[in-house]
């Protein structure tokens, strides 16, 4: 059974997070927010609908895969501003997707890597020529979306970005 206590700090953190995201949404437009369209790859189910939902609610176009070969192929025939990718997933894993999307048509797309295990990177630094940014798990959702904004506004100064 959940005490009080414990309810009364979900509710509260519950509360601060919808708090946050309406004041965020409804004050784009003053902060120059760059929103954008992006290409989320995570194999956790539960994670990608999170995030998911995050990134949506602070005014960006959020297209989810499962996986890094759905990644790619979803990368290839979408229009993404930016891609965010988990590290660690079975078969083609987001090492393997920054990789091809530096060698892919679009370059320049920045690419968010994050994982649970940034040990993972490479000790020699190559790893940082393939990621324009890198978010250890777990992480706050202020970093995420700052990153994302970062990012967003790095590809507007980019190749990719067209009016």
């Amino acid at each position: 059974m959940i005490s009080l206590v414990r309810l009364a700090r979900w509710m509260l953190h519950r509360t601060a997070f919808f708090k946050f995201f309406f004041f965020l949404k409804n004050n784009q437009k003053e902060w120059g927010l760059a929103m954008c369209n992006v290409l989320l790859i995570e194999d956790e189910k539960l994670v990608s609908d999170m995030l998911r939902r995050v990134i949506t609610r602070s005014g960006h176009n959020v297209e989810t895969a499962s996986g890094g070969h759905e990644g790619l192929l979803k990368f290839e025939k979408g229009p993404f501003d930016l891609v965010i990718t988990e590290l660690s997933m079975p078969g083609i894993n987001g090492r393997r997707v920054a990789r091809s999307i530096r060698r892919s048509e679009k370059p320049n797309t920045p690419i968010i890597g994050m994982s649970a295990s940034p040990w993972l990177l490479d000790g020699d630094g190559s790893d940082s020529f393939i990621f324009d940014s890198f978010i250890p798990k777990p992480f706050h959702m202020q970093t995420l979306l700052h990153a994302i904004n970062e990012a967003a506004l790095s590809s507007m100064n980019s190749d990719n970005y067209q009016l």
